[in-house]
């Protein structure tokens, strides 16, 4: 009974995506699955024999330790530390709104932001460029009605800091994208300088298609103790046994299947990213959390 209610609840999302992917610019392959659900979360030589040992975790509503001696990023006053290895640097800059108009596709309205972009970023050819966005929350959902529920169900979130979730739940994630959340692994909420918010791995798509390196990224999803601010961290990440690539985790190209069988790959897929230590990422899990953890926002 529970696995035909998740099924129908990922139809209704697939449906619903796919009633967006016209305005979006790019195209993802059709859905499809694979029969041997299990096996398409990594690559068959990397399936894991055992369940590795949980990570050194952070309590949940402690902040990592930013290490001083790390190079900062400032702008605006906003500042954070980052991991040298992590990019050869940060360039900023203030985005200019894109209101509401006749032309504009409905996600993609924004108010002015400050926006950091990370040149020479340790992964290349990633789907997603790393960035963290800084948007002031009630413009933000003055232009943009979907926001206030995003703000609302963030602030809840933060409140009962649930880590595991099922179906089609979704954790609140801005910026707005014409695609769909697939999945949340990973889970951990703690503070920055100044607010605090929730880290979770996952990948967008307008279709059914397997976790891969091209697509998985790290969020923190945040907003400051005042409420004025909320951050958006999108930060591409790699794990060495998943798929490069969408086509790769697919087993004999078997999209038809693969769709057919995406609830039971996604709850195969979760608690197996759960179970992944943070250094066994590329970025460490633990150096973004770190970096995360430095933030200030004082504009």
């Amino acid at each position: 009974m529970n696995r035909n209610r998740k099924l129908i609840g990922w139809i209704v999302v697939l449906l619903a995506i796919s009633t967006l992917a016209c305005q979006l610019p790019f195209t993802l392959q059709p859905a499809a699955a694979t029969q041997q659900v299990i096996t398409v979360v990594v690559q068959p030589s990397a399936v894991p024999t055992a369940v590795p040992p949980e990570p050194t975790a952070v309590p949940p509503t402690q902040a990592p330790a930013p290490t001083a001696s790390l190079p900062e990023a400032a702008y605006n006053g906003i500042r954070f530390n980052y991991a040298q290895p992590l990019a050869v640097n940060v360039s900023y800059e203030t985005v200019p709104a894109n209101p509401p108009s006749p032309e504009s596709p409905g996600w993609d309205i924004y108010p002015e932001h400050t926006l950091f972009k990370f040149n020479g970023y340790v992964l290349s050819g990633t789907f997603h460029e790393a960035s963290i966005y800084v948007f002031p929350a009630s413009e933000y959902a003055a232009v943009q009605p979907y926001v206030s529920d995003i703000l609302s169900r963030l602030t809840q979130e933060l409140a009962n800091q649930q880590t595991t979730f099922s179906g089609n739940d979704s954790l609140p994630f801005l910026p707005m994208w014409n695609a769909a959340q697939m999945m949340q692994s990973n889970v951990r909420y703690f503070r920055f300088a100044n607010g605090q918010g929730v880290r979770f791995l996952s990948q967008y798509g307008q279709a059914a298609y397997p976790i891969n390196n091209e697509s998985l990224f790290y969020t923190y999803q945040g907003l400051t103790d005042d409420g004025q601010y909320y951050i958006a961290a999108v930060l591409p990440v790699n794990h060495p046994a998943l798929p490069n690539t969408m086509d790769e985790g697919v087993p004999n190209g078997d999209w038809q299947t693969f769709s057919e069988n995406f609830p039971a790959y996604i709850e195969a897929t979760e608690p197996w990213m759960d179970a992944m230590a943070d250094d066994s990422f590329t970025p460490n899990l633990a150096d973004l959390d770190a970096m995360m953890a430095s933030l200030s926002v004082n504009p």
